[in-house]
């Protein structure tokens, strides 16, 4: 699934970087995650930075 982000972020010109560390119970909070489910990466999209 990364590589498909860093894909399209290259073909419309925005930068990405996938981070393993990453505050895991603030995101599972945030995103409502069940105890069956876990973060196991993040990835940051943004624009590049001219």
């Amino acid at each position: 699934m990364a590589q498909n982000v860093y894909l399209f972020c290259a073909s419309v010109g925005l930068a990405t970087v996938v981070r393993a560390w990453f505050d895991r119970d603030a995101l599972t909070k945030a995103m409502g995650l069940g105890n069956d489910q876990q973060l196991l990466l993040a990835q940051t999209v943004g624009r590049r930075k001219v």
